[in-house]
This record gives structure tokens, sequence and C-alpha cells, in this order.
């Protein structure tokens, strides 16, 4: 395979984040992919996509599945929005998906994030943020509740400046809906925490656990709006 009017460094790049997204798929395909009635998995089959050099159809159907909150999809889906394959470079789109696959524990994709980072605009990469925030929220709306460690670790760790406050309140309702592993976070966040900001959470968490076991939404007016028009974008 060669790449013309590519610089040495930039074949480099490519190659090394190309090779990390093959061989996160070699695991991913094996463990979490539900196969289809012939046997394989939706990842799998853009998998071979990709492996036949069909870009665009395998980024579709990666899209596919980074939309439904794969967080292996979303890393490949950043590699190759990176890359311009399947796709025009977009670091736009790319800096989403990897942030996003970073919140689901994808350790690469903290790489590619941090190489775009320096290649967005001024006021992009907050803007972009926020639309990873609303991404979680409304995947929380959907009834995906494994979305709630997600956002609370989005305060933590794609800030620049941590909210220790909104990510105790998401550990809290976390723990308290029982999914795995969210205890020690929450208790974590707790200890940056002052007396009287916990008893504001605390009570917030309660109003907010209520509204989730009633099945009304958690975003705001203006957010629902937002959120609305970036899936449709």
């Amino acid at each position: 395979m060669t790449f013309p009017y590519l610089s040495t460094q930039t074949r480099t790049s490519f190659f090394s984040l190309l090779c990390g997204m093959v061989l996160l798929s070699a695991t991913a395909v094996a463990d979490g992919h539900k196969p289809n009635h012939s046997g394989e998995s939706a990842f799998a089959v853009a998998v071979k996509a990709i492996k036949d050099k069909d870009y665009q159809e395998g980024l579709k159907r990666f899209i596919a599945l980074a939309e439904a909150g794969d967080a292996e999809a979303q890393y490949n889906v950043a590699v190759l929005l990176r890359s311009g394959r399947g796709r025009p470079q977009n670091y736009r789109e790319a800096y989403f998906w990897s942030s996003l696959s970073r919140l689901g524990q994808i350790e690469q994709a903290e790489d590619v994030a941090d190489e775009i980072e320096s290649k967005l605009a001024d006021g992009e990469k907050e803007e972009l943020l926020e639309q990873v925030r609303l991404f979680l929220m409304q995947r929380i709306d959907d009834g995906y509740l494994d979305s709630i460690p997600q956002l609370a670790s989005f305060y933590t760790e794609l800030l620049e400046e941590a909210d220790y406050e909104a990510a105790y309140l998401w550990y809290t309702l976390a723990a308290a809906l029982n999914i795995e592993e969210t205890l020690p976070l929450r208790d974590d966040a707790e200890d940056e925490l002052e007396p009287d900001q916990i008893s504001a959470m605390q009570a917030e968490a309660s109003q907010l656990f209520d509204r989730i076991l009633a099945g009304e939404t958690l975003l705001q007016d203006g957010d629902e709006d937002e959120s609305q028009s970036q899936m449709a974008n």
C-alpha cells in the first residue's frame, strides 16, 4: 500500500493510527460484539470492509455503531476521519468521536484527541466538548444508563479544570443504579468536595434519580433542541 503526496512523518503517523485501529479491531471482534445471521458481528463486517479498502462502506458501518455508543467503533471513526479515509479529512468530527471513545475507556483515543487538538480553531474544542456532553445526556435520556459514568468522567477527564461537583453528582447516580465499578469513583470525587457541596449534589442526585426512574427527560429545552440538531448533522 502506498500513499503518494504524504511526507514520511505524515505516513508514519497514519500508519501508527491505522495499525492501532486494526489491533483494536482484532480484540473488539472477539469480545462484546454480537454476530449476525451469517455469524459475523456488525463490527467484524466493518473491519472487513476496511481491510478490503472499501473505506466508505467501513466508515458508514462504524459510524452507525459509534452513534449507538460503541467505544471501539467511535475510536475507529476518529482514526478514519483523522486520516481522511472514506470521507474527507475532518478534524472536528475526529476530535468529537475520539473524545467519546476516550470516555469509553479506549486508551488509544487519548493520543488521537491530543494530536488533533492542536489543529482545531480557537473555541472549537469547547464547542465540541459541549457536543460530547449533549450526546451523552441524550443517550441517558434514551435509556442507556451505562452512559452515566461516561458523563461523570467527562467532568474530570476532558475539561481544562475538573468539575468534581458534577462528577460526584453523576457517579452518585451511577452507584445508586448499581453500575459496576462506580462506587470508588464516587468516593474519589467526594474527597475533592466540601461538606456543603456534597450536601447540595446529593439533593440534586436524588431529584435526578427520581426523574430517571420516572422516564423523564434530563435535557433542558434548549439542550434537547441542540442535541437533536447535532444528531441530524
